[in-house]
């Protein structure tokens, strides 16, 4: 809680530079958000479904987002800062990005965030939603890949492996107890089989329904208590996956190709002196987060690592912000693009969606807290170390047998000059775009940002697959 305080203070006042006369000007920012509560997958063979709660903490979380970057008043969970000429009463698409994966639930997230940043005058009714502690939750204002693991073969083969390292044995004996103790409570209903470290993640989101939703698991004695310990368990297991302390670098596969996306979303704002790309929104599960933190040096440092170390919540977001200093007389008056030279850039994160859940800077590359706010071009060089940018580099490292990495293989033996210098990127709002966007490298759906709001029900393709957050098999390592 110190920790949380003190950097929500340096949040607050790093946004003034040593000099008092300096005030900052924004002029981009890409935010990613881990999608809402959906139902459980443990033992619903149905796909998952975003639900109200779900979609109330997105919708919360777009909130915030425009208090941020809309509004220029502060509140107690974030200071306004807006972005410049960024519209704040209705979407302008060339200034907009929003990316998704093709799965429904985390397009209905979308979708609920979308009504935070821009809400419409006028709800829909819906469906209401009791929780377990008794408070009623309705889709908010009536219900109005981004990894680059997604397809990636040597990164199942590496999560498979973890699975059966010695460390994961290790896990499986001795949390296998404290598994089955919860049998007729948290996992009423499940097999025993299945009660194990192999499926630690599916597991805890399985417990965490039922503490929101189920009064009688809600009003057990030290239920909060047990479902903390569950939680910490499945954080473990997610770590592993997710970064290479028990297997290949592949392992953070997600991380690099969302780092991609940061710089490229961030050239294409300087390339348009800041008349384009000024907010851009990715959607998605929390593999490139635990990724990125790793990446960063947040979960190692001595200074976030307590904070970075675990599942991100529902609703989390990580943004970073693109933004300049000017003399605070010269701020209300015709403002210039600076030079790349004159650009800094800071991280901000914000760990769920209650109302004690503020946004908060963090130093990023194991600096320190004088150093939360880094220059722009020293921030691209830290993540040119790991970004993975280039579509043939990504192909060639998944072994991924998608149609499109083999057109592109196929391609470079032709072609092999004009490829290497190809990037994966993409512009506008206009239309669906083909290839990898950023960190989704296959099956990814540029948003139209005006029809999400104007038509409800907004479809998209639907692929049938299991929720990102599984472990895998059930009933494995038994």
């Amino acid at each position: 809680m110190v920790l949380v305080s003190t950097l929500l203070m340096l949040s607050m006042t790093s946004l003034a530079m040593a000099q008092s006369n300096m005030v900052p000007i924004t002029w981009s920012s890409i935010v990613y958000i881990y999608y809402g509560e959906i139902t459980p997958t443990m033992i619903n063979v149905t796909s998952p479904v975003l639900t109200p709660l779900g979609a109330t903490q997105l919708y919360n979380s777009g909130s915030i987002i425009r208090d941020r970057y809309l509004n220029s008043t502060s509140t107690q969970l974030t200071v306004g800062l807006p972005v410049n000429g960024l519209s704040d009463q209705y979407i302008v698409n060339n200034q907009l990005q929003v990316w998704t994966t093709s799965d429904e639930y985390i397009v209905g997230s979308a979708q609920a965030f979308m009504q935070g940043l821009y809400p419409p005058v006028n709800g829909v009714q819906g469906t209401d939603s009791i929780l377990a502690n008794g408070s009623v939750v309705n889709y908010p204002l009536g219900g109005y890949q981004i990894a680059g693991n997604d397809q990636c073969k040597t990164y199942d083969i590496a999560t498979k492996f973890t699975k059966t390292s010695p460390s994961s044995a290790s896990m499986v004996a001795s949390t296998d107890e404290f598994y089955l103790s919860l049998a007729n409570t948290f996992f009423a209903g499940i097999d025993n089989s299945l009660l194990n470290y192999g499926n630690a993640i599916n597991l805890y989101y399985y417990a965490l329904y039922q503490y929101n939703h189920n009064n009688s698991i809600y009003g057990m004695t030290n239920s909060f208590g047990l479902l903390e310990t569950l939680n910490g368990i499945a954080s473990e297991q997610a770590i592993s996956f997710n970064t290479p302390s028990t297997g290949p670098g592949i392992q953070y596969i997600a991380g690099q190709t969302f780092a991609s996306k940061i710089i490229q979303q961030f050239q294409q704002t300087i390339s348009s002196s800041g008349v384009s790309d000024k907010l851009s929104l990715y959607f998605g599960s929390y593999e490139p987060m635990l990724a990125f933190f790793y990446l960063s040096s947040l979960s190692t440092s001595d200074l976030t690592r307590k904070r970075f170390s675990r599942l991100p919540e529902y609703g989390s977001m990580m943004a970073f912000e693109l933004f300049s200093y000017v003399e605070e007389s010269q701020h209300n008056s015709s403002k210039s693009f600076p030079e790349s030279t004159e650009l800094w850039v800071r991280f901000l994160f914000r760990n769920g969606t209650s109302n004690t859940d503020p946004l908060i800077s963090y130093p990023l590359f194991n600096l320190g807290n004088s150093e939360i706010d880094m220059k722009y071009n020293d921030f691209v060089t830290e993540i040119g170390k790991f970004a993975v940018n280039d579509l043939n580099a990504w192909c060639s490292s998944c072994a991924s047998i998608s149609l499109f990495c083999a057109a592109i293989l196929r391609n470079e033996s032709s072609n092999s000059a004009s490829n290497n210098n190809k990037t994966f990127r993409s512009k506008g709002v206009n239309g669906v775009v083909g290839g990898i966007i950023g960190a989704v490298v296959t099956l990814v759906v540029v948003m139209l940002i005006a029809l999400i709001l104007a038509i409800f029900g907004f479809r998209m393709h639907h692929r049938e697959n299991t929720i990102s957050n599984a472990a895998g098999g059930v009933g494995v390592l038994k």
